[in-house]
């Protein structure tokens, strides 16, 4: 070792010798941080699809557990549940006889496009008899024509029901001819009811009159809104026709008694309701599980693209609830409250605008308020009707016309509730021997301005909600 190297050995055995620090790189500190900034995002994103992953189990199971109640409840969901819950509410024993009627009605009613109501042609306002009537020749030979045909209607009347129909079960493609051929026979009973009315037959009046209300029955398998609909268009056909008849004095008070007993008969219009959306829930639920059909009609390109997520599903089955739950506070304040209901539903459809559920509902809007005052104003209409039929059967036991409705409810004559079923009271008035009856809708409905959507738009209002008796 030579002296160069025994210095140095000797500066390192030193233990007084200053020894400097080697600086750590900055690159490693960068790195740390970088590291640090990374993860909080990547932790906060995990979190949320954690959270998100646990509500859609959740929402999941919620559904699983729903749709499992409704299948033990037998509640329509789908074709094979809907075709189910329709067989086992309808009977077959005169589904031949209707299937017959109905094509005949329809066949015949395009031969008659010059009469009243089966056609275009004018309908008298009054139905006095032997008033002048220029189309009542043609209508006599149409309807000896069709005579047989009308005894056949009234024989389909005496089978049980509502009657099974012979439908395809296809979600929103589901047609419904049958219904939409009733129409057909409502309309040939009320011009051979009116016609009958012309030629002061009160017995085939009445017996028309009938048979309009049994085809009402005879369709209304509760069934989807445009069902409930229809039939109370029927309903509302043969109010119209009873209300015109008591301009003139036709009835005799046995025949007013089966009247007033004929349209006291109805359903319950709250499992009614119940009915209707449980159906039109099965369609929509339908159409989820058939996705691609809406891409084949080319009606929403954007449900290609959006991910569906079991809470879509619990989305859709609540919707259709809470319309359910609208009636379970009964018919009184319906419309009111499915005008709140409706408002809270757009609310909500601006919250989450995007969702596969909202845009599927979206396609499918259903017309609850709407359909609520139509409901209110048949309920309104029956009840006018009734009040006004107690006011005749009155006046032929008294030989006078109540002085005030208060005497129809009294303990020696109670026929009708006539203080139900609207916001306000009805107007009733006698003059020169003559009593009027009426509603003024504008004052108890507000907003309702026109008739709901029916098949037939030539139903008279005045005679509707302003009914004179004489």
């Amino acid at each position: 070792m030579n002296a160069i190297q025994q210095r140095e050995l000797a500066k390192w055995n030193n233990p007084d010798r200053i020894v400097v620090p080697l600086k750590k790189p900055k690159v490693r500190n960068k790195l740390r941080w970088i590291a640090v900034a990374c993860s909080i995002p990547f932790l906060v994103l995990l979190g949320l699809a954690v959270w998100f992953a646990i509500g859609e189990w959740e929402a999941s199971r919620l559904v699983y557990s729903e749709m499992e109640q409704l299948r033990l409840q037998s509640q329509p969901l789908d074709n094979e549940s809907t075709a189910a819950w329709f067989n086992a509410r309808t009977h077959k024993e005169g589904t031949d006889a209707w299937l017959e009627v109905l094509q005949l009605s329809e066949s015949s009613a395009r031969l008659a496009v010059d009469l009243p109501f089966v056609g275009s042609g004018f309908a008298p306002v009054d139905i006095t008899p032997g008033m002048e009537w220029p189309a009542e020749p043609r209508v006599a030979e149409y309807l000896e024509v069709l005579d047989p045909l009308l005894t056949e209607i009234h024989q389909a009347c005496e089978y049980a029901k509502p009657v099974w129909l012979p439908i395809q079960w296809d979600g929103f493609r589901t047609l419904l001819p049958q219904l939409q051929q009733s129409t057909s026979v409502t309309r040939l009973l009320k011009l051979k009811a009116v016609h009958s009315l012309w030629k002061n037959q009160s017995d085939e009046a009445l017996k028309s009159i009938k048979s309009i209300l049994e085809t009402a029955s005879a369709m209304d398998s509760q069934a989807f809104q445009v069902t409930d609909l229809v039939c109370h268009w029927a309903i509302g056909t043969a109010i119209e026709t009873i209300n015109r008849s008591l301009r003139m004095d036709v009835w005799n008070e046995e025949q007013l008694a089966t009247l007033s007993q004929l349209l006291s008969q109805q359903k319950d219009p709250v499992d009614l309701w119940k009915s209707v959306f449980e159906c039109e829930r099965a369609l929509v639920m339908t159409l989820r599980n058939n996705l691609e059909s809406v891409f084949l009609d080319g009606e929403s390109v954007a449900l290609r693209y959006i991910p569906w997520f079991p809470s879509d599903d619990l989305r859709i089955l609540r919707h259709y609830q809470s319309i359910i739950d609208l009636a379970a506070g009964g018919m009184a304040g319906l419309p009111d409250r499915c005008d709140k209901w409706e408002a809270s539903w757009k609310k909500e459809m601006i919250r989450s605008p995007f969702s596969a559920s909202t845009i599927l509902l979206g396609l499918r809007t259903i017309d609850v308020q709407p359909h609520a005052q139509a409901k209110e104003l048949y309920a309104i209409q029956r009840q006018l009707a009734l009040t006004a039929i107690a006011i005749k059967r009155f006046q032929k036991v008294n030989g006078r016309f109540p002085q005030t409705l208060s005497e129809l409810s009294s303990p020696d004559w109670p026929l009708v509730n006539w203080s139900v079923n609207q916001r306000t009271p009805f107007i009733y008035e006698v003059k020169e021997g003559t009593a009027n009856l009426s509603y003024q809708e504008t004052t108890g409905l507000p907003g309702v301005t026109a008739p709901p959507t029916t098949p037939a738009l030539e139903l008279s209002r005045a005679n509707m909600l302003d009914i004179v008796i004489r």
